[in-house]
């Protein structure tokens, strides 16, 4: 037994260093532990990545970033109007309005902003390339965010169309009239009415008549346009009227409380006054945001009688 044991003890100690040298031998000194399979002259064939699912982000949504002094929003599909509030989410077909004081700004995830004046109604349509808004009446300004996505704002039977550059910023204004004005400040819009098309480019605005087509851009003035003609500075009647012009599109508030201004610019207020001396501000905002207000001079009323009774039917009446 001892005679073979020898043997099969020395074939056991060969086959093993055999296995141990083997991956130096051939295996340029290092082990491997990797086994390849592949058909006689064949290169490997390298495995495609698994293709992953592709997500779309859907077009950023607006959202009120600032309301005061009275901002409404109406639900697509909702006949209540509810008070809006600073962070609140909108949606397509969402319709804001402000009220006589009510201010606010909408923005967006890529930095698309709309500003609202007083007096603003107007519904928002929003995909992935543009930023409609239907604006029934009142003024907005709008900024584009990121390039490429645009904006649109359609008044009555006149659009204006931003050209999605970064930055660019233009004002429509919807007058109670149907006039419908728009000024650009950055950028160039091109605004189409009834086959008309114009561009107007940053300084630059047009106005549009109801039912019109778009007057040829003209450049916007260097200083805001705010002429006023005052009452009587000396008066019994504690009533007056203030009367001037503007350029259209301008906002115009006397002593605090909005006026309407017409197509040509005109507007006239009657204003409430208190015996003794009175002083009136009158302001205005044009289309570019620029802002101006007029002081009155002292406006002063009389301490006045009792009314007097002016039927002419007691004139020849006779006392008993």
């Amino acid at each position: 037994m001892k005679r073979l044991a020898l043997p099969l003890l020395a074939l056991a100690l060969i086959v093993g260093g055999a296995l141990v040298a083997y991956p130096w031998v051939f295996g340029g000194g290092q082990a491997s532990h990797v086994r390849e399979t592949r058909a006689p002259g064949r290169a490997p064939v390298a495995l495609a990545p698994r293709p992953q699912p592709r997500v779309d982000a859907g077009p950023p949504g607006f959202s009120v970033s600032h309301a005061e002094g009275g901002v409404e929003v109406r639900a697509a599909g909702q006949s209540a109007w509810r008070l809006a509030v600073a962070g609140q989410a909108l949606s397509a077909d969402d319709e804001v309005r402000t009220g006589a004081a009510g201010r606010a700004v909408l923005r967006a995830s890529d930095g698309s902003e709309l500003t609202l004046r007083p007096g603003v109604e107007l519904k928002l349509a929003v995909t992935q390339q543009v930023a409609a808004v239907a604006l029934a009446r009142g003024w907005v300004r709008a900024q584009a965010g990121i390039e490429g996505r645009r904006w649109e704002i359609t008044a009555s039977e006149v659009r204006a169309i931003g050209s999605g550059q970064s930055g660019e910023r233009f004002t429509v204004f919807a007058g109670e009239r149907g006039v419908v004005a728009v000024a650009t400040e950055r950028g160039e819009v091109r605004v189409i009415a009834r086959g008309k098309e114009v561009a107007v480019g940053a300084g630059f605005a047009t106005q549009v008549p109801e039912g019109g087509v778009p007057a040829d851009p003209s450049g916007i003035p260097a200083e805001l346009l705010l002429s006023v003609a005052w009452p009587d500075l000396e008066r019994s009647g504690r009533r007056a009227r203030v009367s001037g012009t503007v350029a259209v599109g301008s906002d115009v508030s006397v002593a605090g409380a909005p006026v309407v201004v017409g197509p040509d610019g005109k507007w006239s207020a009657e204003i409430a006054l208190e015996r003794g001396t009175n002083v009136v501000d009158v302001r205005a905002e044009d289309l570019s945001g620029r802002q101006k207000t007029v002081t009155s001079p002292p406006i002063v009323v009389r301490p006045g009688g009792p009314a007097l009774d002016v039927d002419p039917s007691k004139l020849w009446d006779k006392k008993p």
